[in-house]
């Protein structure tokens, strides 16, 4: 069982290493976005391009939390699998000493 919360939690730590990365790699390629934004600074009472900006916001505020908060939880759960093992590994010890 140690074994498997070992393994289970080093890929949870990558896998929210790897999400988060591919998502900034995503955030920072994302020129919609910006002429979006662009377009929205020149003319702000204009419903069009409003509604375009609002458009494209809504999609890259979602990869800017997937890219803070992806490596976050990947960091906190993928820790407290290992320390789960850890303590397991600690507990069998505890007893074989019996």
């Amino acid at each position: 069982m140690r074994g498997v919360l070992i393994s289970a939690g080093w890929g949870v730590l990558l896998l929210g290493l790897i999400v988060g990365g591919a998502a900034l790699g995503y955030l920072v390629g994302d020129s919609g976005f910006a002429q979006a934004a662009d377009a929205y600074a020149r003319h702000r009472d204009h419903p069009i391009f409003q509604a375009q900006y609002w458009a494209a916001a809504v999609p890259h505020y979602a990869l800017l939390t997937l890219a803070v908060l992806s490596p976050v939880c990947g960091l906190v759960a993928g820790l407290l699998l290992l320390g789960q093992a850890a303590v397991l590994r600690r507990h069998r010890s505890s007893d074989a000493g019996r």
